[in-house]
């Protein structure tokens, strides 16, 4: 069996790319989190519809400017996570209002 040198270092390479590159998470309390802002005098037994932003903030310690755009998190990850969020609310009885 005859190796080619080149393809031998090629291989080394990949190797080694795949050996440096960074793990998965351990899970995802190290990725996402999540903040609620509401008011304390609401009565959430009472309560029927739910509203939920178009996107999703990716939240970091750089503030941004006044009238900036926040970082959002990718279209279709987005999408993702915010439907499930809908399809959560809608299975346990409540209804969906207007986007926020």
């Amino acid at each position: 069996m005859k190796f080619n040198l080149t393809s031998l270092a090629l291989v080394f390479v990949l190797l080694v790319s795949i050996g440096c590159a960074p793990g998965l998470p351990e899970d995802a309390t190290t990725l996402d989190v999540v903040y609620t802002n509401f008011n304390p005098d609401f009565d959430f037994a009472q309560g029927t519809t739910f509203a939920i932003p178009e996107n999703v903030v990716i939240v970091n310690e750089t503030p941004i400017s006044p009238g900036q755009q926040p970082p959002f998190l990718d279209f279709v990850a987005g999408r993702s996570i915010l439907g499930a969020i809908r399809s959560n609310m809608l299975a346990r009885g409540f209804y969906a209002g207007q986007p926020i």
